[in-house]
């Protein structure tokens, strides 16, 4: 003999069956203490679910949450935006210095000299572009220069930090 399915005795007891599919659901119940207790079970389901009540929403609930979930996707996009600017300006600065320590180590191995003949037919194809390099580069201005990447670099990171923690505090209020 088979079980009843819980579909028949959810449709047995919001009464969507037949007389005659009832009467035979009756004689199955009475015969069987299995589907006795899935029935009972079922039962109770049903009765503790018609006793919660609907928790009642303001009638712009739906159009304000979908709006706050959509300003968080731009706020995304525009923090990944920030991101990936601050990135790639320390990437940039990061490989700038390297490429400065590059050459003050390639112009001290060849000496005090100012010109480096392969080097610098190599990488310099102007004398407009040698000599502004040279000024920029000049040990004298290198560590000015040195400061001031690392200047814009300190307030890159407060900017990013203070958004970080702008961004954790909506999250914060919103959820």
């Amino acid at each position: 003999m088979k079980n009843l399915s819980d579909e028949i005795l959810n449709k047995y007891i919001d009464n969507e069956l037949s007389a005659e599919e009832n009467e035979i659901i009756i004689k199955i119940l009475k015969n069987s203490p299995v589907d006795k207790a899935k029935y009972t079970e079922l039962k109770k389901i049903d009765e503790g679910l018609k006793k919660i009540t609907p928790v009642k929403t303001s009638q712009n609930f739906t159009s304000g949450f979908m709006e706050r979930l959509h300003l968080r996707t731009i706020r995304n996009k525009k923090q990944k935006r920030f991101i990936i600017f601050i990135s790639s300006f320390l990437v940039t600065a990061i490989l700038a210095l390297s490429g400065t320590a590059l050459y003050e180590v390639i112009r001290i191995s060849f000496g005090n000299t100012t010109k480096i003949p392969a080097l610098k037919n190599l990488f310099f194809n102007t004398s407009f572009i040698t000599k502004g390099f040279e000024n920029i580069f000049a040990p004298d201005k290198i560590s000015l220069l040195g400061i001031s990447l690392s200047f814009v670099l300190f307030i890159s990171l407060f900017f990013l930090i203070d958004e970080i923690r702008k961004t954790k505090h909506r999250l914060n209020k919103i959820g």
